[in-house]
């Protein structure tokens, strides 16, 4: 009985340590995709603003010569 009694508590201590572990390994996997995720956003925002500021330079010289006319 005794014996029984310890088998389980044994497993029941080795399965609480492996949680963690793989909980960690989870998070770890979360924040790999969250980064690379956040890199993508980042390198959209950089290349709309800078064909924003192409396309508003283009508008403003347009302006410009249209008004020296």
């Amino acid at each position: 009985m005794k014996k029984a009694v310890k088998k389980m508590l044994l497993t029941a201590i080795v399965a609480g340590m492996s949680v963690p572990v793989a909980v960690h390994a989870a998070d770890d996997d979360l924040q790999k995709k969250i980064d690379k995720l956040s890199k993508e956003v980042a390198d959209l925002k950089s290349s709309v603003k800078k064909v924003e500021d192409k396309s508003l330079g283009k508008c403003v010289n347009r302006h410009a010569i249209l008004t020296h006319l």
